[in-house]
């Protein structure tokens, strides 16, 4: 068996109220969407067989994503557009897959290939004259600081990060939207509530923190001056 052969690459929306499903619940999500729907995953080998199933940075809880990324490993080939009608008819109100591509042997994961991602914020409307001066003062910060769980020898300690460098651009794109670019790897990952908490500290508003509505637009990868999506890779290869 060659599962590489039958490797492929989704792209999916959540939306709505599954935003506040875990990704362990995700992941259950789309496991029993495909046993449903007769679509065999291969799995690993070993004690504790698990589906060869990955997606790149899982969102955080309360985030609604618009082009998310999954990569299985088939044990039968499938027609691309029969897999995306099988699983979305399977799928809960809030999930739905929209593309499908083949993955040559020795494509690179979704998950290694992301380093920026873009989000669009929605803020809460009555505030919008405000706005403008709000993210020139939050812009003009030299550090972004936010604290955080990290492991040190094995044990959680709280630690100060400034997340300034990881913020690409930030901009209003209509009078209470705010459309961010980040970086978003391996290595990195700004989350995007962490730097709200920050803009309504800064704006003297601390109580407005989670009320802004958070969606990952796309993820991509930067080669050289261009980004790429990360389905726009797999159609170079």
């Amino acid at each position: 068996m060659n599962p590489i052969r039958y490797q492929k690459r989704i792209t999916f929306s959540k939306e709505g109220r599954l935003r506040f499903i875990s990704h362990l619940d995700l992941l259950r999500v789309f496991q029993r969407a495909m046993s449903r729907a007769g679509i065999e995953l291969v799995f690993s080998q070993g004690f504790n067989p698990h589906p060869q199933m990955s997606f790149a940075q899982p969102l955080s809880l309360g985030v609604t994503g618009k082009k998310e990324y999954m990569e299985l490993q088939l044990a039968a080939d499938w027609n691309n557009q029969e897999l995306l009608d099988a699983l979305n008819a399977q799928l809960p109100p809030g999930l739905q897959v929209w593309e499908c591509r083949n993955m040559p042997e020795g494509t690179k994961s979704a998950m290694a290939l992301a380093t920026h991602a873009q989000y669009q914020i929605t803020l809460p409307a009555e505030y919008a004259q405000q706005y403008p001066a709000w993210l020139e003062a939050f812009l003009q910060l030299k550090e972004v600081n936010i604290t955080k769980l990290a492991k040190f020898h094995g044990r959680k300690k709280q630690v100060t990060m400034d997340i300034k460098p990881l913020i690409q651009s930030l901009e209003l794109s209509d009078e209470h939207t705010l459309t961010l670019w980040c970086i978003c790897s391996n290595e990195q990952n700004l989350k995007p509530d962490r730097m709200m908490k920050v803009f309504w500290e800064t704006a003297g508003h601390p109580e407005l923190a989670g009320q802004e509505a958070i969606c990952r637009i796309d993820l991509y990868r930067q080669e050289g001056e261009a980004m790429l999506t990360i389905m726009q890779l797999l159609a170079e290869n």
